[in-house]
This record gives structure tokens, sequence and C-alpha cells, in this order.
């Protein structure tokens, strides 16, 4: 049985912290977090579901505070709980966007091959993705590169 009131509070409380930590970064082609091992919660957050879940809820309360980064998506990583050195990375977004299509599969794939990472497209989802724990600042790099071109 999943303990939905549980999760509920992981979130809340996971998203107080990033908050209260100025852990949530603007690149200026995107917005990103990542969720650390052994932060409050995240061994819950490495599955994709409540990931994006996290996600949303976080991005939304951090526009609320940044009403001007609304045109701006939002990337979240976590570690895998299988803990072999890969987390999960998911994108939403931006707030502007009416199309609610997502580049994120595209544009994941492109930064992941610039880098010759280690990554993994089996979600349903386009916007979710499994990459190496030590080439995500990379990938982070060669996103915002991407971004910026």
């Amino acid at each position: 049985k999943i303990d939905r009131e549980r999760y509920q509070m992981a979130i809340v409380a996971q998203v107080k912290n990033f908050i209260d930590l100025h852990q949530v970064v603007c690149t200026g082609p995107f917005i990103y977090a990542y969720v650390e091992e052994g932060m409050l919660h995240s061994k819950g957050f490495s599955k994709p579901m409540l990931l994006c879940k996290l996600a949303r809820f976080l991005w939304e309360a951090w526009l609320s505070m940044n009403k001007r980064a609304r045109g701006l998506p939002f990337i979240l990583s976590a570690p895998l709980e299988d803990s072999q050195g890969n987390c999960i990375v998911v994108g939403v977004p931006p707030h502007s966007d009416d199309t609610r299509k997502s580049e994120f599969a595209r544009a994941f794939l492109h930064a992941s091959d610039r880098i010759q990472a280690k990554a993994s497209f089996d979600h349903f989802d386009g916007s979710v993705m499994t990459i190496s724990t030590e080439d995500r600042g990379r990938f982070f790099d060669a996103l915002t590169a991407l971004s910026a071109v």
C-alpha cells in the first residue's frame, strides 16, 4: 500500500529544504536542483513519478518567489535507489509553455551525446532519463551550452 500522506509530507519537507538552503540554481537558460545522496528522503525520490511530483511542486514554489523566471524550464535530479552510481533526471517545461510538448527528450539526448555520458532513456516519459552521477555536472554544463546557442 502506498502511503500518500507520507509521500506528500516528504515532498513538502524536501521543497522547504531546497528553498531554505538556496539549492535551486538559475543558469540562465534553465533552473535546476538536485537531491544529494543522504539528503532528507533522498531514497524515496529515486522513483520517476515521485521525482516528477517533487519537481513540479518545487518549481511552482520557487517561481512564486522568482516570477521573472516563469519562461524557463526546470530540471531536477536525484540518486537512484540502486546506488550503482546513477541518478535520475526529470524536466518540467516552462510555465509559459502552452503547447504541453516537452523538448527535454531531444535536449537530454543531445547533451548526453555531446559529453559521451553513460545515459539511459528507458522511461515512458521523454522528460525522464537516467545518467551516471559522475557525468551529471558535465551534463548540466552541456545542456547550458546547447540552450545558449
